[in-house]
């Protein structure tokens, strides 16, 4: 019979719409029941059971696994040690379901695990809830999940709520736990906004001795990214000089010296400010400005 023959028959299309989540829905269940399962996911000493198309299909970790021949792609368990458990069943459900539930417990964990699987907009997600709920609480830990994960803007998000904060975040505890090079770089910042230099000068005491035997060395160089000459005269000579810590170290203690110099006679130095001293203000020490404009 002749094709053209075929050619008028009558065709048309069907489309169930709610077919996709049908489909997943009922991948689901059949995980939920352990039906069918042919992979574990090993996280310590917890398994967690699934399927490698359905995997394959939802991670591009998985999916590079499966579409290549590693050792892996052959096994019945794949090892994530590294991970955390409840992390990776919460990224397992999500690619069954499509639907995540972030809160504040389990966001780093999320991330940590969808990174490393490399799932299709989790990772977005979890940027935009951390994004959302920068807080006091929050600031310093977003601020470091967010350069671990290059994740630029909240990166530049948390560190100006650090810096616009800082008078309240530098009472909390949660300061004292910053590695050196995080503390040094808020120190650095212009922008950094504090009542008085003096608070910072005492951060840095409590910092180092909050575990002195591994920070003590750092102590010079916190000391050197401080702007003495914009402390009090009086402070610097019976509060500062009299650290002992400031003692152990001539370097500590020129620099000092050479603030107390400075402030004895600033009209004399203003203009040429001795090159290892800042006297720059910052944002938070700057007095009102009153500008008056003539017309």
């Amino acid at each position: 019979m002749a094709e053209d023959e075929f050619s008028n028959e009558p065709v048309r299309e069907f489309c169930t719409s709610d077919h996709p989540g049908s489909v997943l829905q009922n991948l689901k269940e059949l995980r939920d029941t352990g039906t069918l399962c042919d992979i574990a996911l090993v996280v310590g000493s917890r398994e967690i059971f699934a399927h490698r198309a359905v995997l394959a299909a939802g991670s591009r970790y998985f999916a590079s696994i499966y579409r290549s021949d590693y050792t892996e792609t052959h096994a019945s368990r794949i090892e994530l040690g590294s991970l955390d458990a409840g992390g990776v069943e919460t990224v397992v459900q999500y690619i069954y379901t499509g639907v995540i539930k972030l809160t504040l417990g389990n966001v780093h964990v999320v991330l940590a695990a969808a990174t490393h699987l490399d799932v299709l907009h989790l990772k977005d997600y979890c940027q935009q809830f951390l994004s959302d709920n920068i807080s006091l609480g929050t600031c310093l830990s977003v601020w470091a999940v967010a350069d671990l994960y290059d994740m630029d803007e909240l990166k530049v998000q948390a560190l100006k709520f650090i810096l616009d904060n800082f008078t309240k975040i530098i009472t909390m505890e949660d300061v004292l736990e910053l590695p050196m090079e995080r503390l040094l770089e808020l120190l650095l910042k212009d922008e950094l906004f504090v009542d008085k230099e003096e608070a910072l000068f005492e951060l840095v005491v409590k910092w180092t001795k909050y575990d002195v035997v591994n920070r003590r060395a750092t102590f010079p160089k916190l000391l050197a990214s401080l702007r003495i000459p914009l402390m009090e005269l009086e402070y610097v000579i019976n509060n500062m000089k009299s650290e002992p810590l400031l003692n152990e170290f001539p370097e500590c203690l020129s620099l000092t010296d050479e603030a107390v110099s400075y402030l004895m006679r600033p009209q004399l130095l203003k203009d040429l400010p001795p090159a290892g001293l800042n006297t720059r203000p910052r944002l938070g020490t700057l007095k009102d400005v009153i500008v008056v404009c003539g017309g």
